[in-house]
């Protein structure tokens, strides 16, 4: 910090983002319905950590569940219908977007 204090400021900012970033993320989900959390996390899954189409589910129903504050039956059922919908194609844990629209329409009104 002595030798390049305008380092360390950007440094501290960048954080500072992450941080309310990750605030943000965590107070809009605890406010969604079901639905919304999880077609939330599905969307941030997709965009943000695989930025792909398809990708395997990093975390079991159960964690999933934990990461929505809802339990893993919850968690299966709303998976089950956004398949029957078409909206996602579910095999396992594979997760294939179909309709990315309607799932960030879900997450948003949610």
């Amino acid at each position: 910090m002595d030798n390049n204090g305008k380092f360390a400021y950007e440094v501290l900012i960048e954080l500072c983002q992450n941080e309310l970033s990750s605030f943000k993320r965590c107070a809009n989900r605890a406010q969604k319905n079901i639905h919304g959390g999880i077609a939330d996390a599905l969307i941030f899954f997709h965009k943000d950590i695989f930025e792909e189409e398809n990708f395997i589910l990093p975390l079991t129903r159960s964690e999933l569940g934990g990461f929505v504050d809802t339990s893993r039956e919850s968690v299966c059922r709303i998976l089950t219908q956004f398949h029957t919908d078409r909206i996602i194609k579910l095999e396992g844990r594979k997760v294939e977007m179909l309709d990315e629209e309607r799932l960030v329409s879900i997450g948003k009104n949610g």
